[in-house]
């Protein structure tokens, strides 16, 4: 996935003469920040933000393209905690997750929260159908686990892959409390 970001400070003023950032349109006016996308994934391809200092974010994949804005105050907050997203979804539900360890890399997950974790699957072993599904297939060690958190208010999921061309961290919050309030131990 590729994702641009942009300071809403270097946004042309101009829709004639807009900013272009890989196969996105920007321009902005007095009120909004506006975004076209010219790609022909799968998603919006128009968006729309306040103007006001931050910054947009500008993703496309193969699959799907996308578009947000972040504010300093809430990019702040993210660098604090070493975040890379927040969900407004109830911290209070299942949770799946996969690692793996072998020679062509690893994967793993951690999970943080102020609830309480029930662990209801842990599925481990050897894994040999990778290649039918186009991965890595000199699989040693594969575990899967579903769990459960409770009386949370918020969950914390850390995802690390670097498995072949596969490469990522996602650290991801997610909660319905207003995030300046959260206490994140």
């Amino acid at each position: 996935m590729a994702t641009r970001r942009i300071e809403t400070a270097e946004i042309s003023t101009s829709k004639e003469n807009p900013t272009v950032v890989h196969t996105w349109e920007l321009w902005k006016d007095k009120s909004k920040i506006y975004a076209k996308a010219h790609s022909k994934a799968e998603g919006k391809d128009f968006y729309t933000f306040p103007n006001q200092e931050g910054e947009v974010f500008l993703c496309n994949t193969a699959f799907n393209k996308y578009a947000y804005f972040r504010n300093p105050k809430f990019q702040e907050f993210l660098n604090k905690h070493g975040l890379t997203a927040v969900k407004r979804l109830d911290p209070n539900r299942e949770y799946r997750a996969e690692a793996c360890h072998h020679g062509g890399g690893e994967a793993s997950w951690s999970i943080w929260t102020d609830g309480a974790v029930e662990h209801l699957s842990i599925d481990t072993g050897r894994t040999d159908n990778w290649r039918e599904d186009r991965r890595v297939s000199d699989l040693l060690y594969e575990e899967q686990r579903i769990v459960s958190v409770s009386g949370a208010t918020y969950v914390i999921l850390e995802q690390i892959t670097d498995v072949g061309d596969r490469k990522g961290h996602a650290r991801v919050l997610y909660t319905l409390e207003d995030v300046f309030e959260l206490k994140i131990a």
